[in-house]
């Protein structure tokens, strides 16, 4: 991208000022522009590496900034200064003489971790409120996580199908964990009282930027 402009105080003061532009991709934390280059007399390979966030919004005399969902990192610039009004469009012609036509972008991107789901060990003895944890959700360090399930899980005891509520905290903040829950409705408690039921609940955790882990937690609870 070659872009030349004025300073904003000064209209015989420009620049002009060679970007390598790309689209966005999620992750990025460093990106190395390879393009050819006049140096010495004759084109050769070059590289310019920048760390997030590049050069997306640059000052040489004139403020460059990227358009939006892409980014650029400056390979190339010059300025001129002096009495009357230049916007130094001349300049920029000259650059396109000692710059190749093409250039690539090598990007290093960082994965974040995914979410994990872990089903909590051993038979969970039904509260007095009449709820159990039956897994835990937990979010890396980061943006955070989102968490979905059903809002009901059935059990089926002998030909009889109970339906029981589920829980689950819909967003969690980077390093924090959550609880999936299962409620039993009084009149369900009541008719099985002393009895163990075993639901099965899918649960999907996705942190930012990462892929959706699902797992199905079946985790027995003990009706008192």
């Amino acid at each position: 991208m070659f872009q030349h402009g004025q300073s904003p105080t000064d209209p015989g003061n420009c620049s002009a000022v060679v970007f390598v532009q790309w689209a966005d991709v999620p992750g990025a934390v460093s990106a190395t522009a390879r393009y050819d280059a006049m140096v010495n007399g004759s084109f050769g390979p070059q590289a310019t590496t920048r760390p997030a966030p590049f050069d997306d919004t640059y000052t040489w005399v004139h403020t460059y900034t990227v358009a939006p969902g892409q980014h650029w990192i400056q390979i190339s610039k010059g300025w001129r200064d002096g009495p009357g009004v230049d916007d130094c469009s001349g300049m920029e012609a000259l650059q396109h003489q000692h710059l190749g036509t093409t250039a690539t972008v090598d990007l290093t991107v960082s994965v974040p971790d995914p979410a994990r789901i872990v089903q909590l060990a051993r038979t969970a003895l039904l509260s007095k409120v009449r709820t159990a944890a039956v897994a835990k959700v937990s979010c890396p360090a980061g943006p955070g996580c989102t968490v979905k399930a059903p809002r009901s899980a059935k059990v089926r005891i002998g030909t009889t199908t109970y339906v029981l509520g589920v829980s689950v905290p819909a967003k969690l903040s980077g390093a924090k964990s959550g609880l999936v829950v299962v409620t039993v409705p009084a009149a369900v408690a009541a008719a099985l009282h002393g009895a163990t039921v075993t639901p099965r609940v899918s649960v999907t955790a996705t942190n930012t930027g990462a892929a959706a882990v699902t797992k199905v937690v079946a985790r027995a609870i003990k009706i008192p």
